[in-house]
């Protein structure tokens, strides 16, 4: 495995064990929660433009029910990417979010700017964090 990857799953994991500690203190609940972390790719023309566009489904996102959590993050060390970092209650919850026109709206214009995408879907099984 290149270490560029390793780095981006290093972070992934930490911005994961972050995240799901808020949001399962938020809930009062030792339910798993649905967790989805994404890194997207665009290059230097086009990445403010994704910029945005994340930045405003990540707004719109947290007023769903069933999202607990939206977090974005632009690595120091790598300007062409920003991570995702997204705590759904359930897997029902984050396929509503999926047919939300705020998410589809995404989708087809971060399509349009050619970024690319890589998800990974889990359950968190242990988060340890200090408030």
């Amino acid at each position: 495995m290149s270490r560029t990857v390793l780095l981006k799953l290093a972070i992934l994991a930490g911005i994961q064990a972050i995240a799901v500690a808020g949001a399962a203190a938020q809930t009062g609940s030792n339910k798993p929660l649905y967790v989805v972390s994404v890194d997207y790719t665009a290059d230097h023309a086009n990445i403010e433009a994704l910029r945005t566009l994340i930045l405003d489904v990540a707004r719109a996102s947290i007023g769903e029910p069933g999202c607990r959590r939206f977090d974005v993050v632009e690595p120091a060390n790598a300007p062409d990417h920003l991570l995702l970092f997204e705590v759904f209650d359930d897997a029902a919850a984050f396929k509503a979010h999926a047919e939300t026109p705020h998410f589809k709206q995404f989708v087809t214009a971060s399509t349009a700017l050619k970024a690319t995408r890589i998800a990974s879907p889990g359950t968190m099984l242990l988060s340890l964090g200090k408030p």
